[in-house]
């Protein structure tokens, strides 16, 4: 999506899909590997197994993200999490005419709960396009000339220090979104390479484990802390398998360049490759996410 905000200019729209669609390319390759090796023989569920067993309690961490938006998301729609949870476990049997909305905009409206969330749906889909937009514009104006020089000096120092780098911001913020939205127009405009977005995607990619493993450990059940080790093995490997060697990195890299140059040269396939790919990422993590392999053994 952030790519398409640099679609009128075809150079810049094929660097920046290249730099969207690299964390995809990722993702499967680690799948095409690590999958295979989880059916056959189970590492990554015996690894996380055997972690799980020493585990500790944690504390949380809450978002700076979440803590600027939760206000207005809760001054347009808030439901009841727990009401919803309880239908969808069958412990209590949804009414017919039953509201979740408890306040908001919303709270006390005779719109059916279908209609309030397709409203919501437009109203974040607006909002997003227009902070992508003004992304774009703005990263535009401010990373150019000497600012262009020292961001490019900055990621050419250590790919290592980049990947810790893309692992504590999307740890911060909760999202690796942020990180390859960012990422995406820079690349878009030429003050970073697709060489340099990598290390801090895949880094990006890690640091979503850390969300996921701090939630476990909260509830103490060891099952949820398997899982999430197995989360964060599967991405840990991918970048032991996809980077110290710089000649794995290349059907990545090439891959991520040949879907962009296809989607510049004939915009139709930008759209239609895009919806893929995020299909796509929802049957990774549905089927290669290896925690497949743990539920089957269960």
């Amino acid at each position: 999506m952030v790519a398409f905000g640099q679609v009128g200019d075809r150079v810049r729209f094929q660097r920046a899909m290249a730099a969207a669609t690299v964390h995809d390319m990722y993702n499967l390759w680690s799948v095409f590997v690590l999958f295979p090796l989880e059916v056959l023989l189970h590492p990554l569920e015996e690894l996380s197994i055997a972690m799980s067993n020493a585990k500790t309690n944690s504390g949380s961490f809450k978002s700076p993200v979440d803590t600027l938006v939760n206000p207005l998301a809760q001054e347009i729609l808030v439901v009841d999490k727990d009401a919803i949870y309880d239908v969808a476990t069958g412990d209590v049997v949804c009414e017919p005419g039953q509201s979740f909305v408890t306040s908001g905009a919303f709270e006390g409206s005779s719109l059916s709960d279908g209609s309030i969330g397709a409203i919501t749906v437009c109203i974040g889909f607006c909002i997003l396009v227009c902070s992508l937009l003004t992304l774009v514009k703005m990263l535009a104006k401010v990373f150019m000339g000497p600012t262009k020089r020292l961001i490019s000096k900055l990621l050419n120092y250590n790919g290592y220090i980049n990947i810790i780098v893309g692992t504590m911001i999307t740890f911060c913020v909760h999202s690796s979104t942020v990180v390859t939205s960012t990422l995406t127009p820079l690349a878009g405009l030429g003050v970073i390479t697709l060489e340099q977005v990598y290390p801090l995607v895949i880094g990006a990619n890690l640091g979503t484990t850390g969300t996921a493993l701090l939630a476990a450990l909260v509830t103490g059940k060891s099952d949820s802390v398997a899982i999430a080790l197995v989360h964060f093995w599967f991405n840990m490997f991918g970048i032991l398998l996809f980077y110290p060697i710089p000649i794995t990195r290349k059907p990545i890299l090439s891959w991520a360049r040949s879907l962009a140059f296809f989607s510049a040269a004939w915009s139709m396939s930008a759209g239609s490759s895009s919806s893929w790919w995020h299909r796509a990422s929802c049957w990774d993590w549905c089927t290669c996410a290896p925690p497949t392999a743990l539920w089957w053994r269960c």
